[in-house]
């Protein structure tokens, strides 16, 4: 019998390098103070800070070294197409949801 490797990106992995990449992004909204009154001023922060951070150049580096693995593990054989076409949506979703916002409302 062959022995199978584990598949490069699973559930797992992709809940660990969003709980870290959130964390990362609001360490500096958790430290800061809170800029207004009111309930939700703090959240409010640290949403502002997460989108600037996955909008700005921070974003679209950790974007662009997604999507260099991705390209890696899809010609090794470690990916399927569709996997990896989705994973490039998902991406151009994430860098570009503040435009898709603005241009919806």
């Amino acid at each position: 019998m062959r022995n199978r490797r584990p598949p490069l990106f699973n559930r797992r992995t992709a809940l660990v390098l969003a709980v870290v990449g959130l964390s990362l992004a609001a360490g500096p909204a958790l430290a800061a103070s809170s800029g207004g009154s009111g309930l939700f001023s703090g959240l409010n922060t640290l949403l502002n800070n997460v989108v600037t951070a996955l909008s700005g150049t921070t974003g679209r580096a950790i974007a662009t070294v997604a999507l260099i693995v991705l390209a890696i593990a899809w010609l090794t054989g470690r990916i399927q197409w569709g996997t990896a076409l989705v994973w490039a949506c998902a991406v151009a979703v994430i860098v570009g949801a503040p435009t898709i916002v603005a241009a919806i409302t």
